[in-house]
């Protein structure tokens, strides 16, 4: 009998840039400068958040795109989010939300069913 697998194919973190950004607090008294270099496109906001691409599949040995070569359902699990950053933000800022991203990541592939041992070895090639 065929055993019936879950599969984590990838996880990587994704820059979007937001195209409905809150920039109220850029209007206020003292944000004039900042407020200049954001209408002068010296930096926009984007989101960002982590993916994993999964499937359910009959066979451990199927690769992604031969799963959805074959009409199989592929999914999407990602985590929440987060938006209206600063692109311009410190490195490390950025870093740190997307280790908070991955975190989120992480819970919600448990919440589906993976084991530890797969998140972890899926979490050794990131593509940031």
């Amino acid at each position: 009998m065929t055993k019936n697998m879950k599969r984590i194919h990838s996880v990587t973190i994704q820059r979007i840039t937001d195209k409905d950004p809150d920039t109220s607090y850029l209007q206020q008294e003292g944000y004039e400068e900042r407020w200049q270099q954001f209408q002068d496109g010296q930096f926009n906001f984007i989101g960002i958040m982590a993916c994993a691409e999964v499937t359910k599949a009959f066979s451990a040995t199927v690769t992604l795109a031969e799963y959805k070569g074959h009409g199989g359902i592929a999914q999407s699990i990602t985590s929440g989010g987060l938006w209206g950053i600063e692109s311009d933000s410190d490195r490390s800022y950025l870093q740190e939300i997307e280790d908070e991203q991955l975190s989120e990541l992480r819970e919600q592939l448990r919440a589906f069913g993976f084991s530890q041992r797969a998140i972890s070895a899926a979490f050794k090639n990131v593509v940031r």
